[in-house]
């Protein structure tokens, strides 16, 4: 197994995470410039660069020598995350709002279709024919792209803080919300968003995954937060790790989360536990991690 890393200043790298707990640098590329979001399928990682905007497709079949095959240059600067659905990478790219590139031909990636946010757009989510952006102070965006050519903003949520990053599960949106910690949104009805519960974390909430009844969140400065979401109405801190750097992304595999950690490079969070997570592995990249992704 291997972890496809968006390293910032680094570029793009890959870790061999076959041992979780001596996770090893395999191979990487300088492209793209502010590494911040990344995503992987198959034999080929999709990442973004900061500045200048850009989506970059990376030839990952041989780990040790990733290669840029193709390149898709965004209206402006501040590409921060992605999504792949099918032959679309869903791009939040700052203050141009969503693109949709088409990703159908990987040495040929261009933008298809765009749609307008009403603040900057930092993190992106899919469920269904739906798309959650984290559009800043302005909350979440919902965008339905049950036609990718053609997609069309349904509403907004605000949320009491600054929304970063989010993931999507069934009928509920959990929310990285800067200040204001974890926020969960009910989804039921796309088209009216609710926020059904809350949680506070030490610091800037960052990103989030979600598995198995726990919202794993990057915390920035303080590392790892475990929330137990059993009650999504009344979700709780059960669990941290501080970490040497800034929590920015994370990814989970089994019990391990894979967090992107700044400088302090990738850690590898044991959670099998989830009131007792601890560092058990780490590795230093050329840069300082972002985001990462699983590349099986």
């Amino acid at each position: 197994q291997y972890l496809a890393v968006a390293d910032h200043l680094g570029g793009f790298q890959m870790i061999d995470i076959g041992d979780p707990q001596a996770p090893s640098l395999a191979g990487g590329c300088d492209e793209p410039n502010e590494a911040w979001g990344v995503d992987a399928t198959g034999e080929l990682a999709y990442v973004v660069g900061y500045h200048p905007s850009t989506l970059e497709i990376i030839d990952i079949s041989d780990p040790s020598s990733p290669n840029v095959v193709g390149t898709c240059e965004l209206p402006t600067q501040g590409a921060l995350d992605l999504a792949i659905v099918g032959d679309y990478a869903l791009v939040a790219d700052g203050w141009s709002g969503l693109q949709v590139v088409s990703i159908a031909d990987p040495a040929s990636p261009s933008v298809l279709a765009s749609c307008a946010s009403p603040d900057k757009t930092g993190g992106i989510a899919v469920s269904g024919d739906y798309a959650y952006a984290a559009v800043s102070d302005s909350g979440v965006q919902v965008i339905d792209i049950s036609n990718a050519l053609a997609p069309q903003s349904i509403g907004v949520c605000d949320t009491p803080g600054s929304a970063l990053g989010l993931a999507a599960e069934g009928s509920l949106v959990y929310v990285a919300d800067r200040s204001s910690g974890l926020q969960i949104l009910d989804a039921s009805d796309p088209q009216h968003l609710d926020i059904v519960g809350n949680c506070d974390t030490p610091d800037f909430a960052m990103n989030v995954v979600v598995s198995g009844g726990y919202a794993y969140v990057a915390d920035f400065s303080s590392g790892l937060q475990v929330i137990d979401i059993s009650d999504s109405s009344q979700p709780m801190v059960v669990g941290s790790c501080n970490t040497p750097g800034l929590a920015y992304g994370l990814d989970m595999v089994q019990a391990y989360v894979y967090l992107a950690d700044g400088f302090g490079g990738v850690c590898t969070i044991d959670v099998s536990d989830p009131a007792h997570p601890e560092i058990v592995g780490s590795c230093q990249t050329p840069g300082e991690p972002r985001d990462a992704a699983l590349s099986e």
